[in-house]
């Protein structure tokens, strides 16, 4: 069977000098032919009331990679803070920025925002790859924000939005804002469960939107709505919320049971863990969840990326009697098959398959082929049988 991989491709980029929305480009940490551009010293003032705030001059250092994105420029977002240097990643082939780290003066990391996953469109250089600053809360401070999509005019283009908070001194991302949240389409759902006879029950919120479209299921087909959660949170007896479930993008059947939130023990260690329907699945018998174990160490829900990557290709079963799981899949009428899944030391394992196989005999008989394979000791054993 196969399964998606994740490929992680680590690479740099051609970095070239620019002076614009108030930002200057700065060195990136480069390990492949280095090539510092001679006389590519700029100047940027940051005026404000045209008063001049900031003026800054840097080197540039540049090196070409078609392929990948490693970009730096340094931005003023308010007259008492000294600018941050912002570094963007992504992949320059697919036109797609994945990630964003926030550097203060003094060199230091102060935040890592990943997985962005935005398409901007013929983003360069010299248009900070999409970035974009402006005070969109209207407190003083720039925030941030980058086209998703390519737009015809600025009408129709989707951002993600992170707003500056001073108090924590980092960028929030504001998903209202980004999923253009109004009061007639907010999503807000909560569910009450306990996980476990020894602890009190949580308060599971779902917060997210309903869209224009619709997706496989009936309901969702006659009415043209879709739900969309895009953050659950988990809130203690007293209200507080102690975690929260973000930068989601689940859309469930308007027919799903609490917007498609399902608690169960996956991995068997008696405390409920929690699964969000990300999708409809396909003819191939696919259900893709999200999934998060509880750790009671900790006392958080922790993403568990096996189970979200097996799910994406197979429908996931429990089967307490074993305590074992079974991820059901399927590649046409006459191709269907399961994987066997237990939890060991920790970390979920695949230790056998089944997959049936129907064929037609040359005699024009219906006949079954069954492989059942032992992932552990990496035997298999075929059985075939004529049904008719």
């Amino acid at each position: 069977m196969k399964r998606s991989i994740a490929t992680i491709i680590t690479a740099f980029v051609f970095v070239i000098s620019l002076s614009a929305c108030a930002a200057t480009i700065v060195d990136s940490e480069l390990s492949k032919e280095e090539t510092a551009l001679e006389n590519s010293e700029i100047i940027s003032v940051y005026t404000e009331n045209n008063e001049t705030v900031g003026e800054y001059i840097e080197e540039i250092t540049a090196v070409i990679d078609d392929n990948i994105i490693d970009f730096s420029f340094t931005q003023v977002i308010d007259n008492t803070l000294p600018p941050f240097t912002f570094r963007i990643f992504g992949d320059r082939m697919a036109d797609r920025v994945d990630s964003i780290h926030v550097i203060n003066a003094d060199g230091v990391l102060i935040q890592e925002i990943n997985d962005i996953k935005a398409w901007p469109g013929n983003a360069s250089e010299y248009n900070l790859f999409g970035f974009e600053f402006d005070d969109y809360n209207f407190d003083g401070y720039l925030d941030m924000s980058i086209r998703r999509f390519p737009g015809e005019s600025s009408h129709d283009r989707t951002h993600y939005y992170w707003l500056w908070d001073n108090d924590l001194q980092q960028f929030v991302y504001d998903w209202k804002l980004s999923e253009a949240v109004t009061e007639e389409n907010f999503i807000e759902f909560s569910v009450i469960q306990s996980i476990h006879d020894e602890m009190p029950p949580f308060t599971f919120r779902l917060l997210g939107r309903f869209i224009e479209g619709w997706s496989s299921d009936v309901s969702s087909r006659v009415t043209g709505i879709q739900p969309n959660i895009h953050i659950v949170q988990v809130v203690d007896m007293n209200g507080n919320i102690i975690q929260e479930l973000d930068n989601l993008n689940a859309f469930p059947p308007l027919y799903a049971d609490s917007f498609g939130l399902h608690f169960a023990d996956y991995n068997f260690d008696g405390f409920l863990d929690i699964a969000l329907f990300v999708h409809e699945g396909g003819s191939l018998r696919n259900s893709p969840h999200y999934y998060w174990l509880w750790d009671d160490a900790i006392g958080q829900f922790v993403y568990n990326h096996d189970l979200s990557r097996i799910s994406e290709d197979t429908t996931i079963v429990i089967y307490k009697e074993h305590q074992g799981l079974e991820a059901y899949w399927r590649g046409s009428l006459a191709l269907q098959g399961s994987i066997s899944i237990e939890y060991i030391d920790g970390a979920f394992v695949e230790v056998g398959a089944l997959i049936t196989e129907f064929t037609i005999t040359p005699g024009g008989n219906t006949g079954m082929r069954t492989t059942t394979i032992d992932l552990i000791n990496d035997t298999k054993i075929i059985t075939y049988e004529i049904i008719d």
